[in-house]
């Protein structure tokens, strides 16, 4: 961190940003903070989207970081503070789309389990003796793929709409 703005350098090389290049500041940090999320430094992540649309991150394993995103927050008041959820806002038609995808899914195989009931049906054999035969639709393990199928699909299309609710509650 410099006067003018951030610094970095690294084997790779080294590279730096003015304070006015930062366009976008997205600081998501865990309210409950534990030694594997402080050994693995997700409880903190900021993400600073440049102007020219590239992206900087830095984690909990940033020395100080917690003082480093305040004092880009301070330094950036122009920049446009994201919460790191407006993906939920964007895809909120794709996830419609997937959950209709979903309960066409279990629609589909509702119809398919009904149309192939199990039949019965007279044989004669070469005797003249008539046989009564009960001829399966679909056997106990295609019904059980299916049914495990159907609770699947559920669970992805409540998943979907919670994703579509939550994004626009948030905003």
């Amino acid at each position: 961190m410099r006067e003018h703005g951030l610094v970095h350098g690294s084997r790779r090389g080294k590279a730096g940003w003015t304070w006015g290049q930062i366009a976008t500041v997205t600081v998501k940090s865990s309210e409950t903070d534990n030694a594997l999320t402080a050994r693995l430094g997700t409880g903190y992540r900021c993400v600073l989207g440049l102007a020219d649309g590239r992206l900087v991150r830095f984690d909990g394993l940033t020395d100080q970081h917690g003082e480093l995103g305040l004092v880009v927050l301070n330094r950036c008041p122009d920049a446009t503070r994201l919460t790191g959820d407006e993906w939920q806002r964007k895809a909120g038609g794709w996830l419609l789309a997937g959950t209709a995808t979903c309960l066409a899914a279990i629609g589909a195989m509702v119809l398919y389990i009904t149309g192939h009931p199990d039949t019965e049906r007279e044989v004669t054999d070469a005797d003249g003796i008539s046989v009564h035969q009960v001829v399966p639709g679909i056997s106990d393990t295609g019904i059980a793929l299916l049914a495990v199928g159907m609770v699947v699909c559920a669970i992805a299309a409540v998943t979907l709409v919670a994703l579509f609710v939550r994004g626009r509650m948030r905003h």
